[in-house]
C-alpha cells in the first residue's frame, strides 16, 4: 500500500491541477485575471508535486533531470560534425548580423551566410511574422528586415521592442508587447505540443554542439510548470565551458537559436504543404459563431453559409481575417434557410476612451459603433470623416449596439476614443461529407505545425536578447570579445 501511495497522490494532484487549469483557461474571464489564476494553479500544483516526489523545484518550476537523450545527441554529433559546426557558424552571422559575420568568418563565408539569411527573412516576411513582430507599426516589417541583416536577429528583437514601446507611449490603449505563453490562456492549448517540440530541439542542439566540441554534459532534462512542459535543458560542465576557446563557446551558445530557426523553416514548409491539401477536403465556409453585440447578431446564426466576400465567391477560408486592414473591411454575403444577408466582416469597436472626454462616461469598452451623425462607420478612420466641420463642445449623435447616444465633443472636435476592427462573425471551413475525421485531424495538425513554426522563430529571437534567463546573456559577452580576435577568423 505504501508503494502505491505516491503514484496515487501524484496522479490525483495532476488530475486536480489539470481540471482547475483548463477550467480557468476555458472560462469567460478577462485575459489578465485568467493568466494570474492559471499561473497560480500551476505553481501550487508544482509545489505539491515537489512535496510528494522530492523532485527539484524552483518557485513552482519542476526540474526533472535525466540522461535520456545523451545517446541521440552523441549519434548526431558523431555522424554530422561538419554540418553541425557550419550551421552554428551560419547561426552566428544570423544572430548578430552580416558585418559581425564578415568580421569573424571573412567576406566569402559571410556572403554564403547572407544568402541563407535572405531566404529565412523572405519566409518570415511572407508568413507575416515580421508584420506581427513590428506590432503593425507602419512599415515596421521593412525596418526589422534591414535590422536583421545589419545587426542580426538579436538587433531585430531589440528594434521590435523599441517600435512597440513607441506605440505604447503614443497610441492609447495599445496592449503590452510581451506576455507569457500560457496554453489555453494567452495562446491556444495546442501550443503545448509546439512548446515541447521547441524546447527539445533547442536544448538538444546545445547538447550536440557540446559533444562535437568535446565538452562533457552532466545531465539533461525537462522543465515543468506544474504539470505543463515549458522547457528543456542540458547541463554542461560550466567550469570547462568557461575554458574552451571563443570559437567553440560561441557555437555552443548560438546552437539553440540556430536549431529553432532551421525548424522554423522546416515546419513552415510542412505547414504550407498541409494548408495546400486541406481545401480539397472542404465543402465551403459556414458561420461558427456570432459574437455578442455583433452588427450581424439576430440576422445570422451558426451554420449560415458564406456566399461571397467583396462580391467574389470564396470556397476556402485562409488568411481572410489577417488580410483585413485599416483601409479594407470586406463585404460578406451569407445565406441561411434560403435567406440572404449582407454585412461587413468586421465591426468598429471602442477599445478605450480618454477619461477627460465625455465619451468615457457614455461609451463602454467593447461597444460597437454603427453610425456617427447618421453616417455609417465601417472603418475607424470613418469616425474622423463623420466629424468634419464640427467644433469642440458641440453635441453629436452616436448609434451603437446599445442604442442612440448624445456626446459632447472635446478639444479639437475629438470624441476622445480609440477604436479598432473586430470580427462581426467567426467563420470555419466545412469538411466534405465522409471526410469529417480526416479533416479535423489535418486541421489539428495544421494548427500545431503553424504554432510550432511561428514560436520557433519567436523563441530564437527572444533567446538572443541580452536577458539573464536567455543564452543572449552569455552570447552578449562574446560580442565584447570580438575585437580581441584581432583578425583571426573562424576556420
Amino acid at each position: 500500500m505504501k508503494e502505491l501511495k505516491t503514484p496515487f497522490c501524484l496522479g490525483l494532484v495532476v488530475l486536480v491541477g489539470a481540471v482547475l487549469f483548463f477550467g480557468i483557461a476555458f472560462s469567460t474571464l478577462d485575459v489578465y485575471p485568467k493568466s494570474i489564476l492559471a499561473i497560480l494553479v500551476l505553481v501550487l500544483t508544482g509545489f505539491t508535486i515537489h512535496k510528494i516526489t522530492g523532485v527539484d523545484s524552483f518557485y513552482g518550476f519542476l526540474i526533472v533531470r535525466s540522461e535520456t537523450g545523451f545517446d541521440l545527441m552523441k549519434e548526431v554529433a558523431k555522424r554530422h560534425p561538419r554540418f553541425v559546426r557550419d550551421a552554428a557558424d551560419w547561426g552566428t552571422t544570423l544572430a548578430f548580423g552580416f558585418p559581425y559575420g564578415w568580421r569573424v568568418f571573412g567576406l566569402k563565408k559571410a556572403m554564403k551566410h547572407l544568402g541563407f539569411m535572405f531566404l529565412l527573412l523572405a519566409i518570415a516576411y511572407f508568413s507575416r511574422f515580421l508584420t506581427a513582430l513590428s506590432g503593425f507599426f507602419p512599415g515596421g516589417e521593412k525596418y526589422l528586415f534591414g535590422a536583421a541583416v545589419l545587426v542580426g536577429l538579436a538587433g531585430m528583437g531589440l528594434l521590435s521592442i523599441a517600435l512597440h514601446a513607441y506605440k505604447v507611449f503614443t497610441v492609447p490603449g495599445t496592449p503590452p508587447g510581451v506576455q507569457l505563453l500560457i496554453p489555453g490562456v494567452t495562446v491556444p492549448w495546442e501550443a503545448v505540443f509546439a512548446i515541447a517540440i521547441i524546447a527539445i530541439v533547442h536544448e538538444m542542439a546545445h547538447g550536440v554542439l557540446c559533444y562535437v566540441e568535446k565538452l562533457k554534459l552532466k545531465s539533461s532534462g525537462i522543465l515543468l510548470l506544474g504539470f505543463l512542459p515549458v522547457g528543456a535543458f542540458v547541463e554542461p560542465d560550466e567550469e570547462k565551458l568557461d575554458k574552451v576557446s571563443l570559437v567553440k563557446k560561441r557555437r555552443i551558445l548560438v546552437a539553440g537559436s540556430t536549431s529553432n530557426v532551421l525548424f522554423f523553416v522546416a515546419f513552415f514548409l510542412v505547414t504550407f504543404v498541409l494548408a495546400s491539401l486541406l481545401p480539397a477536403l472542404s465543402d465551403g465556409i459556414a458561420v461558427s459563431f456570432v459574437p455578442q453585440n455583433s452588427s450581424l447578431q439576430g440576422l445570422v446564426s451558426s451554420g449560415a453559409g458564406l456566399v461571397s466576400v467583396d462580391r467574389s465567391p470564396l470556397l476556402y477560408l485562409s488568411g481572410l481575417y489577417s488580410n483585413v486592414s485599416a483601409e479594407h473591411n470586406p463585404v460578406v454575403v451569407l445565406v441561411k434557410d434560403g435567406k440572404t444577408i449582407e454585412g461587413n466582416l468586421m465591426d468598429v469597436v471602442v477599445v478605450c476612451a480618454n477619461k477627460s472626454f465625455q465619451s468615457a462616461s457614455v461609451l463602454s469598452e467593447g461597444e460597437r459603433l454603427l453610425k456617427v451623425e447618421g453616417k455609417r462607420i465601417l472603418l475607424p478612420s470613418d469616425i474622423a470623416s463623420a466629424l468634419e466641420g464640427k467644433s469642440g463642445g458641440e453635441e453629436v449623435s452616436l448609434e451603437t449596439n446599445a442604442g442612440v447616444k448624445k456626446v459632447a465633443l472635446g478639444a479639437n472636435a475629438k470624441l476622445g476614443i480609440q477604436a479598432s476592427l473586430t470580427p462581426s462573425v467567426l467563420l470555419e471551413n466545412k469538411p466534405k461529407q465522409g471526410f469529417g475525421f480526416i479533416y479535423s485531424l489535418l486541421s489539428f495538425l495544421l494548427l500545431v505545425f503553424s504554432l510550432t513554426y511561428l514560436l520557433n522563430l519567436l523563441i530564437a529571437v527572444v533567446n538572443l536578447l541580452p536577458l539573464f534567463i536567455t543564452d543572449g546573456h552569455k552570447t552578449g559577452q562574446l560580442l565584447s570579445l570580438l575585437y580581441s580576435v584581432q583578425g583571426k577568423r573562424t576556420p
